[in-house]
């Protein structure tokens, strides 16, 4: 890999552990009644760390999980990285492109 294949790999590894902290802390706060002020507290957070514009799909896959308490996995990369918390119910497995 050239470095600068390199280097977009380690800022994309960062962005996704970045957001994996914000959906873990979430996920341990939950479960929610209010989906609403879930999208908002997660686009607030997200935009804290420098993260905006994330589709809407994977923002509703995200409340979905956070909903019932459970944290939305970002990637293979922060599943194996980060300390993601045991879901609380059953998680489908799904991608969100």
């Amino acid at each position: 890999m050239e470095s600068s294949d390199d280097d977009r790999l380690a800022q994309r590894r960062a962005h996704d552990l970045a957001v994996q902290e914000v959906l873990d802390r979430l996920a341990e706060a939950g479960p929610y009644d209010d989906p609403a002020s879930v999208t908002e507290r997660l686009e607030r957070e997200l935009a804290e760390i420098g993260v905006v514009g994330m589709p809407q799909p994977w923002v509703d896959a995200a409340v979905r999980a956070l909903m019932e308490g459970n944290a939305y996995v970002v990637s293979s990369f922060t599943q194996d990285r980060a300390d993601v918390p045991s879901p609380r119910t059953r998680v489908p497995d799904e991608i969100i492109d």
